[in-house]
């Protein structure tokens, strides 16, 4: 049994196990996880967590995670109907399955790409961080490029509930003076002088970018899925900004994600 659980990450069996109850995931599961077996001080220690549903589930992961597991977590997630208003936390709200072979693409190696966060960050200190904020369940994501959509003006506020939906109070926005905009933030980055055509890329055929709406000014961004038009793995049209550099391009150093 050992064996044939250990063939799956530890997302997988999280994620996939049936379990009578959700808190058994971490009874079953987490002992057997090298890198997080340690937050099993006792047999009190689920209890304590107040494991509900899955999506305490996942927020509970979120926290414990490395950086690459918390990078699994939230691109693997699916996105809601364009038409459906977002559940908060918008992160971890819809989530379908684990992309097969989304995993691989970190431990594979090719000339001319790489990953759009730090992996060698600590959980303390690093580019994928989970907090408890007055709105709710924040993630915090600093990515080291972005693209910012550039499309005729959309109306994401009517797409997403309505202007007088109590979504936007509640996230301190106002749809009269607050614009949303709209990035797509790819998980990896491909050197422009690379060779490798796109589909003998790893993760070709997944989705591989996270795109999220929201203003730029406040720094409050929802996950939402408004562009499938795809050209070399890149929403279209769109502009590259590099995080940390392009300030005339007005983006904090990272998004806060509800």
């Amino acid at each position: 049994m050992h064996r044939r659980l250990t063939k799956r990450t530890v997302l997988e069996m999280m994620l996939q196990t049936k379990a009578s109850k959700h808190e058994d995931r971490f009874h079953s599961i987490i002992p057997l996880a090298p890198k997080y077996k340690h937050h099993i001080k006792d047999r009190h220690s689920i209890s304590r967590l107040g494991i509900s549903d899955m999506l305490s589930v996942r927020l509970q992961l979120m926290a414990w995670m490395d950086t690459k597991d918390r990078l699994m977590l939230v691109f693997c997630k699916r996105h809601p109907l364009p038409s459906r208003t977002p559940l908060l936390p918008t992160f971890a709200s819809h989530f379908k399955a684990i992309q097969p072979g989304l995993m691989a693409c970190f431990t594979t190696t090719i000339r001319g790409v790489q990953c759009n966060f730090d992996l060698t960050t600590t959980t303390t200190n690093n580019d994928i961080r989970l907090y408890h904020h007055s709105i709710g369940h924040m993630l915090w994501l600093s990515p080291r490029v972005l693209y910012l959509h550039k499309s005729k003006r959309r109306s994401f506020y009517q797409d997403m509930g309505g202007q007088s939906h109590p979504l936007w109070a509640s996230l301190g926005l106002d749809p009269a003076r607050d614009p949303l905009e709209a990035v797509s933030i790819p998980l990896f980055l491909i050197d422009a002088t690379l060779t490798e055509t796109t589909t003998s890329l790893p993760w070709y055929g997944l989705t591989s970018d996270l795109q999220v709406v929201g203003s730029r000014e406040k720094n409050i961004w929802l996950v939402y899925p408004f562009c499938s038009n795809y050209k070399e793995g890149r929403i279209y049209p769109s502009q590259r900004c590099t995080m940390k550099k392009d300030t005339a391009a007005g983006f904090p150093n990272g998004f806060r994600i509800f």
